[in-house]
């Protein structure tokens, strides 16, 4: 896996070189807001509480 992100980000630095720092090499609206993605629900807010935490958390003695 390693071998394969560093082959993968050579091969993007031989391709976007010249363009760092003074040109964009992402394109945000294509690549990131695409009306085609999968919507993505709000998560609902985590317990602030350790106390809270363990009451919603499964009793690892059970089961």
């Amino acid at each position: 896996m390693r071998d394969l992100g560093r082959l993968c980000a050579k091969q993007w630095l031989i391709k976007h070189y010249k363009r760092l720092g003074t040109e964009c090499s992402v394109n945000i609206a294509r690549d990131y807001l695409d009306d085609l993605r999968m919507p993505v629900e709000r998560a609902t807010s985590a317990p602030k509480r350790t106390q809270d935490i363990l009451l919603l958390s499964p009793d690892p003695g059970k089961g």
